[in-house]
């Protein structure tokens, strides 16, 4: 899958000209990214300027209706942030506030950084701590951002935890109460024809362990060409243990970015790994087929995701349809793009010919 991770697309860190990480500035309009001097700010400035404006503006309009929202006369001594979570939505009084929230992650993501999306997450995390029930419709965009931070294990949970969900229990008190779920279980706790989006990060998160999965079962080809290097340097006898070992650790981490695979000292060893790929392909079928019965429009619109997107933004949607499917790749296409091999993969599954490719 070489050819397929080369033209992966990086989320930028650090500074976003050099991604230089230490001793940064932070901007003060958008108060998001941060520069390793002026030089690189200013130089910046001309391809940032539009975004930093718009969250500059979003960020005054949400401080200014949460400000108007302590001093509204219904909240007097009393603290709407802090007494009302959970019921945050039916006060209607609150409402204003919640949109302005909600604007204000629509600019953020026009940044494409890791910092915005950390922005962009923490404002959808508010938003559910004081609607879990989620009346603002942002908990589809949370997975696909939490992936494209590598958090796949909070992704997991929190996908397992809306799915799971009984809507009649106290969700306010147990809000997200899932963690460290394990991420290789079966999947027959998905519902049907509920959360399009949460459904299609699901299997791409799938579809990442499997490709880092295989990484691993391919270490022995790094071990050949250690010990090639290492005698083609004058070193006629077998390199020693400790060297391979070490050799082999430097790439294995290489290979994981995955949260929660790093957290499988067994997989990581090499262990059972042939059980897990196969494991991994049942379930990404499975997913498949379920994301195929609820949206015809999902698959056939990831063989061509730019034209889908082009079409423009969709607004209220039916269960199934053309719009729902585009407000679906709209959350999700920069995760996919983000995630090394997993177009590739997607594509050759899609076309029916995921075999010539593993």
């Amino acid at each position: 899958m070489s050819d397929s991770e080369a033209e992966t697309l990086l989320l930028p860190t650090g500074c976003p000209l050099c991604e230089k990480a230490e001793h940064l500035r932070r901007c003060s309009g958008c108060r998001i990214l941060q520069y390793c001097g002026q030089d690189h700010q200013r130089q910046h400035w001309p391809e940032h300027k539009s975004a930093c404006n718009g969250v500059r503006q979003a960020r005054k309009s949400v401080e200014a209706s949460k400000q108007a929202l302590i001093n509204n006369p219904v909240f007097k001594d009393d603290d709407p942030f802090v007494n009302h979570i959970g019921n945050f939505w039916k006060i209607r009084e609150t409402r204003p506030y919640m949109t302005e929230m909600s604007k204000f992650s629509q600019k953020i993501r026009m940044i494409r950084h890791a910092d915005a999306v950390q922005a962009e997450l923490d404002t959808y995390m508010e938003i559910l701590r004081l609607c879990p029930g989620d009346n603002m419709g942002v908990r589809g965009s949370v997975p696909g951002a939490l992936l494209r931070l590598n958090r796949d294990q909070d992704c997991y949970d929190f996908i397992k935890w809306y799915e799971t969900l009984d809507w009649n229990s106290d969700y306010v008190t147990n809000f997200l109460n899932i963690k460290n779920a394990d991420v290789f279980e079966p999947v027959d706790f998905v519902r049907k024809n509920f959360g399009l989006t949460q459904r299609v990060c699901l299997i791409l998160l799938k579809i990442k362990l499997l490709i880092e999965i295989l990484k691993l079962q391919n270490m022995d080809g790094y071990l050949d060409q250690a010990k090639a290097d290492y005698q083609a340097n004058g070193d006629k006898e077998a390199p020693p243990p400790e060297l391979l070992n070490a050799y082999l650790k430097e790439h294995r981490n290489k290979a994981i970015t995955s949260q929660a695979l790093r957290a499988r000292d067994d997989l990581v060893n090499g262990q059972e790994l042939s059980n897990q790929i196969d494991t991994l392909k049942k379930q990404i079928d499975e997913l498949y087929d379920i994301i195929d019965e609820q949206n015809k429009h999902m698959w056939p619109a990831m063989s061509n995701p730019e034209e889908a997107l082009n079409r423009g933004p969709a607004g209220a949607f039916m269960l199934g349809s053309d719009e729902e499917m585009r407000i679906t790749l709209n959350e999700t296409i920069l995760a996919w793009l983000e995630t090394p091999g997993a177009i590739q993969f997607i594509n050759f599954k899609i076309h029916g010919r995921l075999d010539e490719l593993l």
